[in-house]
């Protein structure tokens, strides 16, 4: 099975902030596997704009006007389409990234350590490793085979 790497992919950004956006393109800009890059700043307009680009990465915040980030996973990832969803948000991820795997989401970054994991996570999530921290699947009693570990010192 080729990887999903290996093929120029088009990325969705979700975040209400124009800075975050624009430092997420600019880590992802970086990434030869990266082709089209989309930004939406609200859950609204994001289904729209999945709907017309049909990336296959979509990296958003939980915290967004219109539809939180929660359900916009839940709706786009029902929508059939095989896309990957990799939340970046600044809620605590003790809470947040259990429920958001739950929701469909394929990873889970914290605001609070940077831009530096973007770039790494979204490759291993594009190549079918879900990348979740590290007490993600104990604390929610998860199967553990597909999750890529990672701490931050």
């Amino acid at each position: 099975m080729a990887e999903l790497a290996q093929q120029r992919c088009s990325v969705l950004i979700v975040d209400d902030h124009p800075a975050i956006r624009v430092a997420v393109r600019s880590m992802l800009v970086k990434l030869e596997i990266i082709g089209q890059i989309i930004e939406s700043s609200n859950g609204p307009d994001a289904l729209d704009q999945f709907k017309k680009y049909q990336p296959l990465l979509v990296i958003l915040d939980l915290s967004l006007p219109g539809m939180d980030g929660l359900s916009l996973i839940r709706h786009l990832a029902s929508s059939g389409h095989s896309a990957k969803y990799l939340v970046y948000s600044g809620l605590d991820p003790n809470i947040y990234a259990a429920r958001a795997r739950k929701a469909g989401a394929n990873g889970f970054i914290s605001k609070v350590y940077g831009l530096e994991m973007i770039e790494s996570t979204a490759r291993s999530i594009l190549n079918g490793v879900n990348c979740f921290p590290v007490n993600t699947a104990e604390n929610d009693e998860l199967d553990q085979t597909a999750i890529h570990r990672f701490e931050v010192a």
